[in-house]
């Protein structure tokens, strides 16, 4: 599915008509029909501006993945990983790091 057809869909899924869009957003009803046409793509300052507009996140309406609602096992523990005090997330990214690292030296010496 395209940026274009993602925006069509939410937007619409929201009840808001493109002309509304355009108001909050800062732009014309037509420049809004151009992205969901994909005749032209929004720069990444206007297509947080749409994403914010439409409540949702910009990683869902430019790639289709919807991360809130993701129930992926690494996902849902990165998620609670966030909820840790500052210093338990350090450790735990030190430690992701160095996973990371070891695969890629092994990547390299094969």
């Amino acid at each position: 599915m395209t940026f274009g057809h993602r925006l069509s869909q939410i937007r619409k899924g929201k009840d808001i008509r493109q002309e509304e869009l355009a108001n909050i957003v800062g732009t014309s009803k037509h420049m809004i029909s151009r992205y969901e046409r994909d005749a032209i793509s929004p720069s990444i300052d206007m297509a947080a501006k749409i994403a914010k507009a439409l409540n949702t996140s910009l990683d869902s309406l430019v790639f289709g993945i919807d991360l809130l609602n993701d129930t992926r096992p690494l996902t849902t523990k990165l998620q609670e990983i966030e909820t840790l005090p500052a210093e338990d997330i350090t450790h735990i990214l030190a430690v992701i790091e160095a996973f990371i690292t070891k695969n890629r030296l092994q990547q390299i010496l094969k």
